[in-house]
């Protein structure tokens, strides 16, 4: 942990050498003292380190371990400047996940209108790695800066006082708009005595909201393929990490089809002659209306080689198919069909 200290004592050492040259003629937006900044944080940090200096005070706050520190400079109780470097080692999940919650607090403490979920670093600093240069955006009339400091496995978060007459940067409405990244999306699976069983292996947010179905083609008498479902749900890809198992109930298959026979007379149709696929498939989909805004309106935020785009939404598709013949002679061809 000694490296560690270090590494904290010389980053803040360079910060606290800088002022805060903060004029009166600011933005005037809500501001924020260090008392409501460290809400919520302080039964975690603890203060280490401060100092006065032309009237501005400026403390550091550390976590016990060293792998949160905090530094705020201060001017009439109001924040005019702050940093938050944040270790985050993702081999070490009970520090991973303490201190992505700190790190939730703190933007939340800072940008009232962050909704993002307290998993959001872990869902994106594979992301913010590919960033050429830091996130900025301004809320409550302050910048916030986020950047990823991959040598240290680390995220760094920089809040300044806003000077409206400098430039003008992307406003953070319900979120930071970030892109979520996605270069993994396999399915792992396996068909054994009509039972299936299946996971998903990607590298999106444990949040992200994923279309499942496990489902037989067939095609009526008017050669319009349909499906068949045994299974169909929207489920988490936290929900999906574990085996979801379906059984492939053939019975409940013929029931359905001899159902659609029977009812075919009644609306003019005559017998219909179906064909039914000798394979059942297994597809997963990145649902297009996603309950997080990280995603942006339908999915623009996703990126990546495996992301399509259709019709204006983007998605990520994956299908397994496995040869599960059923018997249909009571009601029509058993052959596999051909085609779409």
């Amino acid at each position: 942990m000694k490296k560690f200290r270090t590494l904290f004592y010389l980053l803040f050492a360079v910060a606290l050498c800088i002022s805060a040259n903060t004029s009166a003629k600011e933005n005037a937006a809500t501001t924020i003292s260090s008392d409501l900044l460290i809400k919520s944080i302080s039964e975690q940090v603890e203060l280490a380190k401060r100092t006065e200096s032309e009237g501005k005070n400026a403390s550091i706050w550390l976590s016990k371990d060293n792998t949160v520190a905090i530094e705020i400079t201060e001017d009439k109780n109001t924040v005019v400047k702050s940093k938050l470097l944040v270790f985050l080692p993702s081999n070490q999940n009970e520090i991973f996940t303490r201190n992505s919650l700190i790190l939730a607090q703190y933007l939340k403490n800072i940008a009232p209108g962050w909704k993002m979920p307290d998993d959001w670093p872990r869902s994106n600093l594979k992301n913010m790695s590919r960033f050429n240069q830091d996130k900025k955006f301004i809320h409550n009339g302050y910048i916030i800066s986020i950047s990823h400091i991959k040598s240290l496995g680390a995220l760094l978060v920089s809040v300044q006082k806003d000077n409206p007459t400098v430039k003008k940067l992307p406003k953070i409405r319900n979120n930071l708009d970030l892109a979520v990244h996605c270069e993994k999306f396999d399915i792992l699976s396996n068909l054994k005595d009509k039972t299936t069983t299946f996971t998903l292996s990607t590298d999106l947010p444990e949040h992200t909201t994923i279309l499942a179905s496990v489902s037989r083609s067939y095609w009526d008498g008017n050669n319009e393929k349909k499906a068949f479902e045994y299974y169909n749900k929207k489920i988490s890809v936290r929900d999906l990490r574990k085996f979801i198992t379906v059984v492939i109930d053939d019975e409940k298959f013929r029931l359905r089809m001899a159902q659609m026979q029977q009812l075919a007379p009644s609306v003019g149709t005559g017998k219909m002659t179906l064909q039914v696929s000798e394979n059942i498939e297994i597809n997963l989909m990145v649902a297009i209306n996603q309950t997080n805004n990280t995603f942006g309106k339908n999915n623009r935020n996703l990126t990546g080689p495996l992301v399509e785009a259709v019709n204006g939404y983007k998605m990520v598709r994956a299908k397994k198919e496995y040869a599960s013949p059923v018997k249909t002679s009571n009601y029509g061809s058993s052959q596999p069909k051909s085609g779409n």
